[in-house]
């Protein structure tokens, strides 16, 4: 018995993120034990909950999407701290739309992990990457960009 979902999309590149988000989950149920005939639901693109985080992350210069226990969370806020930046958080173990938040996230940038830091409208990656990216010297470069436009 196979999994058979029909898709209607505008263009490739909505086909693209929302397949290779399909795939991601269901790779990763199967490796979590779970039967080939789970049931996916499909993130809109185009409702409130993906409007909403689109209009976040553009009306934001930094915005971190995290959860209130994780250490890359932290790492992520700490540095930011660090450089004296400001920047938007939104806590997604504390809102009631969180997991819709959470799926947005993953089907904009390939992963349900967080946090999800953007800079200037640019998902940079989590906090490992920030991190990298501080003690490279050109975090504050890309946030500097930004404040000043």
């Amino acid at each position: 018995m196979g999994l058979y979902y029909s898709l209607q999309v505008s263009d490739e590149e909505d086909a693209v993120h929302y397949l290779s988000g399909l795939y991601s989950k269901l790779l990763y149920h199967h490796q979590m034990g779970g039967s080939p005939s789970c049931q996916i639901a499909a993130v809109d693109m185009r409702g409130p909950v993906a409007a909403k985080v689109k209009n976040q992350i553009k009306e934001n210069c930094v915005i971190i999407y995290s959860k209130t226990y994780c250490p890359y969370c932290k790492i992520a806020k700490k540095t930011f701290n660090d450089l004296g930046v400001p920047y938007e958080v939104y806590e997604l173990d504390k809102m009631p739309d969180g997991v819709s938040v959470q799926d947005v996230l993953d089907n904009m940038t390939g992963t349900r992990t967080v946090p999800r830091v953007f800079v200037s409208g640019q998902c940079i990656g989590g906090g490992t990457e920030t991190r990298q990216l501080y003690k490279e010297g050109k975090l504050l470069d890309m946030v500097n960009k930004c404040l000043a436009s």
